[in-house]
């Protein structure tokens, strides 16, 4: 930071400096600061495409999507050739569930450079979100060719192979990424997911619990939890369970109603059907 504050000091006109402050800033996750360099960035030369891009990363992190778009729409029009332009598009417009138009202008950047790994991750996450199963793990898969070594791709394949109900597939890959990652709390979730349908209770047990020392906030190891207590004849345990992953999403249909299953293991009848009450209100 020193260093670009120094060539701002010396030429408050080399937008370079301004450029390199703002990067700097935004890989410190000082959003709104990088922002407002970018920002400058654009009030001294308008037609910088890279300062355009860096407001679009920004203003995403910022949760500010629209303006998001228009920044990078100003990219693209000063510069149609560049692949991290579309690509940064490409992410809002997933961000904002805009699925189709996210991969469209992800197949873009493929076709401007087929080599970047990210690029092929950010559309298999696109496809997996989308229930693309199939081309999801293309994408991941080939993704692994360009960056063997990254814990995200193998923790994305393993959760597409999941849902594909290839449970043993899947738990190589969240292997895999644990191996690369051991902090990785969403692998060790998916760890138990898969075991827990190999039916390997226990080992799928300790996977979701070690998840949520890594994570307490892991709502979906708190279910996964739950389910496997549930499985185990372990009522009470798993009612916890289920309690903590609706404290953190209390409008989740689906957990009232685990939770009703598990009041009603324990013959608590009269409160499960209020659960399951509380199941349909929510839904």
């Amino acid at each position: 930071m020193s260093f670009h504050e120094q060539a701002i000091r010396l030429d408050p006109s080399y937008s370079d400096a301004y450029l390199g402050k703002a990067t700097v800033l935004y890989d410190m996750k000082r959003f709104a600061d990088a922002l407002a360099a970018y920002d400058e960035v654009v009030q001294r030369d308008p037609a910088c495409a890279l300062a355009h891009d860096g407001r679009g990363w920004a203003l995403r992190q910022l949760l500010r999507y629209q303006e998001s778009l228009e920044a990078y729409k100003q990219a693209i029009q000063l510069d149609n050739t560049n692949p991290s332009f579309y690509n940064g598009t490409g992410r809002t417009l997933f961000r904002l569930e805009r699925y189709d138009e996210a991969l469209r202008t992800f197949a873009r950047a493929i076709q401007l450079d087929p080599n970047i790994a990210l690029v092929y991750e950010y559309r298999a996450d696109t496809y997996y979100h989308a229930k693309h199963y199939e081309e999801a793990l293309t994408d991941y898969t080939h993704a692994l060719t360009l960056n063997p070594n990254a814990a995200s791709l193998h923790d994305g394949k393993g959760w597409t192979l999941w849902r594909m109900h290839r449970p043993q597939e899947a738990l190589a890959a969240f292997e895999r990424a644990i191996a690369i990652d051991s902090k990785l709390a969403t692998s060790y979730n998916g760890r138990g997911s898969a075991l827990y349908d190999l039916q390997r209770y226990q080992e799928s047990l300790a996977s979701y619990e070690y998840a949520l020392h890594l994570n307490p906030n892991l709502t979906l190891a708190y279910i996964g939890k739950g389910h496997v207590l549930s499985e185990l004849g372990r009522y009470k345990e798993a009612l916890t369970a289920y309690e903590h992953a609706i404290q953190l999403q209390p409008q989740v249909s689906v957990f009232h109603k685990n939770r009703g299953d598990a009041l009603m293991a324990l013959g608590r009848v009269e409160e499960a059907e209020q659960a399951y009450e509380r199941a349909k209100a929510v839904s």
